[in-house]
């Protein structure tokens, strides 16, 4: 079952938001902006009402896989039906293995993670307090540097440390840590231009 299960989150994460919002709208994503179909771009696109409708999209497919996870599969960390989600988004197979980079979906995920599953660490209010810390950081970051990328990487590599230190189980520290590699990859280009000077801002 648990193949399934990956499979099946794998197969939703591959479902690209911006792309399908933006076809919608009559505009290639992928020839406008930065040419990422992901939430930064679609609001250099289309707009802070599209932008959100990405957003929430890509959020929910890693919620989604994590109470898929849950419910259908009890003998592993179900983090890591979230990281195949996020390793569809960034590698669909809708779109040629040719997708975005992950960031909504993993901290969809995390957030996924934070509600429904039991921590062996944290408390619950403890858990609620990591979350906001990381969103207010997220907005100090976007608003203060106006680079997305920026707080994108930094609020993915503090929520990947939270679930690594939370678990126990190797398989879920050990996927954490290599779709924050990927994820890391995949803002390669972002990360050039931050060392240069010249990032894109919104």
């Amino acid at each position: 079952m648990i193949y399934i299960v990956l499979s099946i989150s794998y197969l939703l994460g591959s479902v690209n938001f911006a792309i399908i919002i933006s076809k919608y709208k009559g505009i290639d994503i992928k020839s406008e902006g930065s040419g990422n179909p992901g939430s930064s771009n679609a609001l250099r696109v289309l707009g802070k009402k599209y932008a959100a409708g990405v957003l929430a999209g890509d959020m929910l497919k890693g919620i989604i896989s994590i109470a898929l996870g849950i419910f259908f599969v009890e003998s592993v960390n179900p983090f890591i039906f979230g990281l195949a989600s996020v390793l569809g988004h960034c590698f669909p197979i809708y779109h040629k293995f040719r997708g975005g980079k992950g960031v909504a979906t993993f901290l969809g995920s995390y957030l996924g993670y934070l509600i429904l599953v039991p921590s062996t660490k944290y408390t619950e209010s403890f858990k609620i307090i990591i979350f906001l810390i990381l969103l207010s950081s997220f907005i100090v970051i976007a608003k203060f540097f106006r680079i997305s990328a920026l707080a994108s990487l930094f609020t993915v590599i503090i929520s990947g440390y939270f679930v690594i230190t939370d678990t126990n189980n190797t398989s879920a520290q050990i996927g954490t840590l290599l779709i924050i590699l990927i994820i890391i990859f995949q803002h390669r280009s972002n990360i050039e231009r931050l060392l240069k000077g010249n990032e894109n801002k919104f």
